[in-house]
């Protein structure tokens, strides 16, 4: 929610990805899309939750976990506030995502993308996907970007389900040392935090 105001670059547009994405084929054709007017790409969730917003259920409830974000407009429509103020007076459940889901979509500003990338278990399993829709086309995913939103993280737990292969694959290569400890890593993630507020109330 705040990238738009902390990132300076002199790029139309910034991708977001969650901490528990894994990137695992090209995805140019994505970031080089045009935006057409929109705040926001995103995939959408495989769980419909749109009706927990007053959208109402023409739209799809976005997962939030993979945003490309188009700054100028975001920033034109003033999303930041709006979206800070949402969850301080609705206080919903998921947060932000709830949050971006009820704004994007009352103000036409979301662009729906594939799952392919933003593409949970649940997503290419199709364990109670709705699999129509604008945009929808989920009887061939091919994932490019693998989210693990779900329970049972692979990093967590000794069963493997799918994709887990894939991440251990990429985790055995990865050097993590210094970033074992829980407390250091939660002081490094606290740090981050500290600082972007600090810049944003500036």
């Amino acid at each position: 929610v705040l990238i738009p105001h902390l990132i300076k670059t002199d790029n139309e547009t910034v991708l977001y990805l969650d901490a528990d994405t894994l990137v695992v084929d090209g995805i140019r054709r994505f970031l080089d899309s045009a935006h057409d007017g929109y705040a926001v790409a995103a995939a959408p969730d495989f769980k419909n939750l749109i009706a927990t917003t007053e959208t109402g259920l023409t739209k799809r409830y976005i997962n939030a976990g993979v945003l490309k974000i188009h700054l100028e407009t975001w920033k034109s429509e003033g999303l930041t506030d709006k979206v800070l103020e949402f969850v301080r007076t609705e206080r919903p459940i998921l947060d932000d995502q709830t949050a971006l889901n009820s704004i994007l979509h009352s103000e036409d500003l979301v662009q729906l993308i594939s799952p392919e990338y933003n593409l949970s278990r649940s997503w290419a399993l199709g364990e109670g996907a709705l699999t129509t829709g604008p945009g929808l086309d989920v009887q061939n995913i091919r994932p490019r970007i693998i989210h693990f939103y779900q329970f049972g993280k692979p990093w967590n737990t000794t069963k493997q389900q799918l994709f887990d292969e894939l991440w251990n694959e990429y985790h055995s290569d990865i050097p993590v040392d210094g970033l074992n400890s829980k407390t250091k890593f939660m002081r490094l993630c606290r740090n981050i935090a500290d600082n972007a507020l600090n810049l944003i109330s500036r």
